[in-house]
Parts: structure tokens; sequence; C-alpha cells
């Protein structure tokens, strides 16, 4: 007995008022959607399990790079590299990796969930599993592009760093400019990364939803969307991370003043804090992929172009 599937129709240029909408417009209308099936189980079921992933690999990585294990400094001021096996580094870019495809596979499953809602279309849970998995490959390349240029500029800002440390140490006479450098280095690196953060969250949505768009290309495309909407995109990027800042600061708490030794992970207060901590983030998070993917349709919708966005598997999924 087959299968009566529905007729794919088009996911057309968002109507006008999408093209109106401003930054707390996106975010109230996320937070709406993210209360819509099926959201709520992706998040349980994805975005936690991902979040939970995420927060032990920080753990490790510091654990690995803190200042206890690795010194970036000799006793005469010179710079060394960390002292790391290649095992472990191998171990972290392995996790790294995993990582990547893991919130490619998470992104692109609540940006599908939340514009076919937004679209009017009712789905399952197993629906977007199906629907995303042709996706996240091509949502893969495009993250691991900006992450790889996120690691490189993280690099590079360690190294200077370190090799400005070490001309202090050895030539004093010129403190006040490396000390300047130092200084400007981190706002620099700031500004940076928000804007690999927001070009990664608009290209993500560009290659779920555009055909022949991941990638170099999604990029392309993304410069010529953001072209009229940096200014929103900024604003919204600072609200979007003010919640997740506020949320790390219990766990920051809880690692510095408690200094947990291995028998005290399961006493109660650093426990709950930090599974309360875990899941208030997961839901944040879940509500930023929602919120760029708004976003993604409003810069659509605000376009010079008048063509239509589509993408094959989205066709076939019926959006």
């Amino acid at each position: 007995m087959g299968v009566k599937t529905e007729a794919p129709r088009r996911l057309g240029v968002p109507p006008y008022h999408v093209a109106q909408w401003n930054v707390f417009t996106i975010i109230w209308d996320a937070f709406k959607l993210s209360l819509r099936s099926p959201l709520p189980l992706i998040l349980f079921s994805l975005v936690l399990p991902s979040t939970i992933w995420s927060f032990f690999q920080v753990i490790q990585t510091l654990s690995i790079f803190s200042p206890g294990n690795v010194s970036l400094l000799s006793q005469h001021g010179e710079v060394q590299a960390p002292s790391m096996s290649f095992t472990i580094l191998a171990t972290l870019v392995i996790e790294a990796i995993v990582s990547v495809i893991v919130s490619s596979l998470v992104l692109g499953s609540v940006a599908y969930a939340a514009v076919s809602i937004h679209q009017g279309k009712s789905l399952t849970f197993s629906e977007v599993i199906r629907a995303v998995l042709p996706l996240w490959r091509k949502i893969f390349v495009t993250t691991l592009i900006c992450r790889i240029s996120t690691w490189v500029i993280a690099g590079v800002q360690l190294i200077v760093i370190s090799a400005a440390s070490a001309y202090i140490a050895s030539s004093p006479d010129f403190m006040f400019p490396v000390m300047f450098v130092l200084l400007v280095i981190p706002i620099v690196n700031m500004i940076l990364q928000t804007m690999i953060g927001i070009v990664n969250s608009v290209a993500a949505s560009v290659s779920c939803f555009e055909e022949q768009n991941y990638g170099v290309a999604a990029f392309r495309r993304t410069k010529k969307l953001l072209h009229k909407k940096w200014r929103s995109a900024v604003g919204l990027f600072s609200l979007l991370l003010i919640p997740l800042i506020v949320i790390l600061v219990p766990v920051k708490c809880v690692f510095n003043n408690q200094k947990l030794t291995p028998d005290q992970w399961f006493e109660w207060t650093p426990v709950l804090v930090i599974i309360f901590s875990v899941v208030i983030g997961s839901y944040i998070i879940e509500v930023q992929y929602i919120c760029w993917a708004l976003f993604y349709l409003a810069c659509v919708a605000d376009s010079d172009e008048n063509s239509t966005i589509h993408r094959g598997d989205l066709l076939e999924a019926g959006i």
C-alpha cells in the first residue's frame, strides 16, 4: 500500500511584513515558536545532549590548557609550545569535528522545524529528521569553514600575546607600546568573533534553505543578505549573547569558589546549579537558532532580489 504524500509546494519569499521585523519582534516570535511542536521534543532529544557534549568538551579543554598543565613562557621569558602529546591533540581535533557535525544536525533540525511552523506546516519529529539528514552535510561544510576561521584567529591571538609577554619580560623599555598592543588584540578579536558568529549563523540558514549555496557560495550569499542588515545583526547577536553570559556566571562561580574535586561532583548544590544552567542554556541556544532562521527570512524579504527561495530537499519534504 503506497504512502500518500502531499504535492510539494515552494518556500516562497516571505510576506512583506516579514521584511519589517525588528530584532525584538524576531526574538519574541522565536520564543513563541519554541513552544510549538516538535521544537520542545527537539530541545530535549537533540539540543540538550549537544549542549552537554559541548559542556564536557569545554571542561576537558580547559583542564588540558590550565596554567598548571601548560606554560607558554619558560623561566627565561622565552616562548615555548604547549607540551601536549599527539594522542591528546588528535582527541581534541576529533572531538572538535564531531562537535561541528552534531551542531550542524541540531541547527538544521531547529531551523527547518521553525521555518516549517512559520510557513503554517504541521510536522512530526521524525519528519524533521528525515528532511534534515540530506541537508546537514552542506550545513557542516559551511559551519566548519567558520570554525576553522575561529580556531585560526584564536591561535594567532595566543601566539601574539605570548610573544608580546615574552618581549615585555626581555625588553622592559618598550613595555607601554607592547601593553597597548595587548589591550587592542582582545578588542579586535571580539569584533572578528562577532562578525564570524553573525556570518556563520546566517550562512547556516542559507545552506539549509538554498539549493546550491553552501560553503564559500553561502558566504557570498550571506554578504548580499547582510548588506542592509548589519546593524540589526549585531543587535540580535548582542541581545542573544546576554542570557548565555548570565547562565555561565553561576557555573563559573561553582568551579571557582567550590573548587570541585571528583568526590564533590555529586553534592547537591553544584550539581543542581550545573544541571539548571545546562538545561536553560540549551533552551536559549534553541531560541538562538530559531532567531537566526527568522532573521534569514527577514533578510531575504528585505533583499533587492525578488527570486524565490528554493531547495530540492525542502521541496521534497513538502515545504
